[in-house]
């Protein structure tokens, strides 16, 4: 479909449901009477950009702000009591580092060695997986509740200040904007703020308007089945939040190749400039403009589900993050010439790995 060209998947084949997705906020968020969208980092940065180009076109569009967020940063302050890291850590998580694991479930960035031992541990780099090692995790982590209440509470003060500048935590015509279906991540911002009448919009809900109810088959490959590959190409280049410490954001440490960076920033630049082309023709006329999301989302749907070898190609080299899940990074495609079983094993996109081997 692609031909091997970044510049044509990213104004071609994605760039439409950026476009769309922009849209449907701006018609929805007028409708429901919205003053005020939050964009949360860092998938919203690209959504933001774009809808900043279309709104002008609509009078009573919601203002934008940018805010940052993260399941981890969310998580962490909400933890009161001993329960609290009990449940943290009875949510499943793969096999992982126990360091990834205490940061981002619990706040825990070191731990004395006698304490590890203790537990059965040898270090911070001990693998740990939720079948085999819950209980030892769990106990480690009850020994060290004092230190996650204490750091808890520090990130709480200082995050929901961050967000009662930003008015966040005022009632009132407001929504967030995120990617995924993040009911959960709503709830956590209302609990923290306060404020209960906060909405929220969602990439999932946009697509799922027309494409989520219906059978994912060859002829109609859906969102659905897709979802991690279009949540993807919402990442931003810059490192997922962490934590607001005091009045100063920290991330975690980006893992993204110069390629995944380069692949990201023709993705997001080519939505943008589509959003600019399709507004700069059609002017105030967008607005009674059909573009269905269905319609939008299915060049990339069809791709995911059967890519030739040069579309695949451009994945080569990425990765997609789950720092809450305690996943880190997961490979979008594994390649190994020698073994196709092992490239799709691996692989967040077995479709696009399978094509590899194929033209192996």
């Amino acid at each position: 479909m692609t031909d091997g060209s970044a510049a044509f998947l990213a104004y071609g084949i994605t760039a439409p449901f950026f476009f769309g997705f922009a849209k449907w906020l701006c018609e929805t968020a007028i409708k429901d009477g919205v003053e005020t969208l939050y964009f949360l980092s860092q998938d919203g940065e690209s959504v933001k950009k774009c809808y900043d180009v279309l709104a002008p076109y609509y009078p009573e569009a919601p203002r934008s702000d940018y805010i940052y967020a993260s399941w981890r940063s969310l998580h962490v302050p909400s933890i009161k009591n001993e329960q609290d890291i009990q449940a943290s850590l009875n949510r499943f998580f793969p096999t992982t580092d126990l360091e990834t694991l205490l940061s981002c479930r619990l706040g825990v960035e070191t731990v004395p060695k006698q304490l590890l031992q203790k537990h059965g541990f040898r270090s911070l780099k001990d693998k740990v997986n939720h079948s085999r090692h819950l209980d030892a995790v769990v106990a480690l982590a009850l020994d060290l509740a004092p230190r996650i209440l204490e750091q808890a509470s520090k990130e709480n003060e200082a995050l929901l200040t961050y967000y009662r500048e930003h008015g966040l935590a005022e009632k009132g015509h407001k929504a967030i904007v995120t990617i995924g279906h993040h009911d959960s991540l709503q709830d956590a911002l209302s609990r923290l703020t306060g404020n209960d009448t906060l909405g929220c919009y969602s990439f999932a809900s946009y697509a799922g308007e027309n494409a989520d109810n219906k059978p994912d088959t060859e002829e109609r490959p859906s969102y659905t089945n897709n979802a991690a590959m279009f949540d993807l190409l919402f990442s931003s280049c810059e490192g997922s939040f962490k934590k607001m410490e005091k009045q100063t954001p920290c991330f975690f440490e980006p893992a993204q190749s110069q390629t995944q960076k380069e692949f990201l920033t023709t993705v997001h630049e080519q939505a943008v400039q589509l959003c600019t082309d399709i507004a700069d023709v059609m002017g105030n006329r967008l607005q009674g403009a059909d573009w269905p999301a269905e319609g939008a989302l299915l060049p990339y749907a069809t791709l995911l589900s059967g890519p030739g070898a040069a579309d695949a190609r451009l994945f080569l080299g990425l990765q997609s993050e789950d720092f809450y899940g305690a996943l880190d990074h997961r490979t979008v495609l594994h390649y190994n010439p020698e073994s196709t079983d092992e490239s799709v094993r691996e692989s967040l996109w077995q479709a696009g790995a399978r094509a590899l081997a194929s033209s192996s």
